[in-house]
C-alpha cells in the first residue's frame, strides 16, 4: 500500500523535491502514530514494514509492505479466516497460553465470519491530516495519491517475513515462559 507525494511547480526543481520528501516523511510519521493510537500492534510487523522512498523524479512514497496492511486500512467483508494465525495473534497480543488463545481465536474467527473486520485507516487519516495542514500553507499540493498495491520485491518481502517470524517466535517464547 503506497501514498505517493509529488509537488508540481515550474522552476525550483530541487526545492520542490525536498518539499515532496518532507511531506512524505510527515505522512509516514503520522501513520506510525496512528498505528500506535489505534492499537494495531501485536508483533510490530505492520509498523516496521513502513518506509519512505523515492519512486520518481520529484516523487516520494510512503509504503507499507506488510501483506495485511490493506486489510487493516480498509477492513474486510465477512469471511472465514484461518484460525492458526489468530491463535498466534492472541498469544502475542494478550500474553495467553495456547489453550486460552485457541478459545479467543475461534471466537474472533466466528465474529469475522459474521461481520468482517472494521477498517483502521492509519494511512488515509495520516494523509488527510497532512493535506489539511498543507491547505493552510503557502503551497498547494496538486498530487497526493494512494495506491492500493502490494508493490514489493520478492527479496524484500522475504526479508520482512523473516523479521516477522523472528519477532513472533520471540514473543511466543516469552508468553510460554521459555
Amino acid at each position: 500500500m503506497t501514498v505517493k507525494v509529488r509537488v508540481k511547480a515550474k522552476g525550483f526543481k530541487e526545492f520542490f523535491d525536498n518539499i515532496s520528501r518532507d511531506i512524505a516523511e510527515e505522512v509516514y510519521r503520522r501513520s506510525q502514530e496512528n498505528i500506535d493510537r489505534m492499537n494495531v500492534i501485536a508483533s510490530g510487523f505492520l509498523k516496521r514494514s513502513g518506509l519512505v522512498m523515492r519512486v520518481g523524479e520529484k516523487t516520494w512514497a510512503v509504503k507499507y509492505f506488510a501483506p495485511y496492511a490493506l486489510f487493516v486500512e480498509f477492513g474486510t467483508e465477512p469471511h472465514r479466516p484461518p484460525v492458526k494465525p489468530l491463535i498466534e495473534w492472541a498469544m502475542m497480543k494478550f500474553g495467553m497460553n495456547e489453550k486460552d488463545a485457541k478459545r479467543v481465536a475461534y471466537a474472533v474467527a466466528n465474529k469475522i465470519a459474521k461481520y468482517g473486520t472494521e477498517p483502521r485507516p492509519f494511512l488515509r487519516n495520516a494523509m488527510d491530516s497532512v493535506l489539511a495542514d498543507l491547505r493552510f500553507g503557502r503551497f498547494e499540493v496538486r498530487e497526493l495519491e494512494m495506491e492500493f498495491t502490494r508493490g514489493t520485491s520478492l527479496k524484500q518481502f522475504r526479508r520482512w517475513r523473516r523479521q516477522y517470524e523472528r519477532a513472533k517466535e520471540k514473543k511466543l517464547k516469552q508468553v510460554r515462559g521459555e
